[in-house]
């Protein structure tokens, strides 16, 4: 088991939860932070001092325009 620290970020941007707990795999562990999402909040999740999940605007906005052919500016 890994040890893993969970952050869900409001919509405004402010910390609602940080909580640490024990899983066995990281895809545990992102399937666990996205089912304390109640309020449409962000989660990253951390092992040890590499996160390994981030639910953050950028990262989202950066997903959906993935594939898309469209240009980026970085």
């Amino acid at each position: 088991m890994h040890s893993y620290e969970t952050c869900l970020i409001s919509m405004s941007g402010k910390v609602s939860l940080f909580v640490s707990a024990s899983y066995f795999s990281d895809s545990a562990a992102v399937h666990a932070a996205h089912g304390m999402c109640r309020h449409g909040e962000l989660a990253q999740v951390w092992r040890d001092d590499v996160c390994i999940h981030n639910d953050t605007i950028v990262h989202k906005t950066r997903r959906a325009f993935e594939g898309s052919g469209l240009p980026m500016s970085s």
